[in-house]
């Protein structure tokens, strides 16, 4: 006896019809991830131009800040003679 079990599956996938469903969303979670990742390549890019130019500011803050206590120091060993 030969048992029609095709009116069983009630329009259940097949595993091929499964496997590509997954494929086209790993495609498009692959999509997503590559557009995030050049976008946070090019947000690290913009950081490090901006940390290099505070790094920047910071040493010439430094050198002033070494410039104006060697003044501060002069003049008063200056005001206590």
């Amino acid at each position: 006896m030969i048992i029609d079990d095709d009116s069983f599956s009630l329009d259940m996938p097949t595993p091929m019809e499964m496997l590509e469903q997954h494929a086209l969303l790993l495609q498009g979670e692959n999509e997503q991830l590559q557009h995030d990742l050049s976008r946070a390549r090019k947000n690290i890019e913009k950081l490090v131009v901006i940390n290099l130019g505070q790094a920047e500011q910071v040493a010439q803050l430094n050198g002033r800040v070494k410039q104006l206590t060697r003044d501060l120091s002069s003049a008063t060993w200056k005001s206590r003679t």
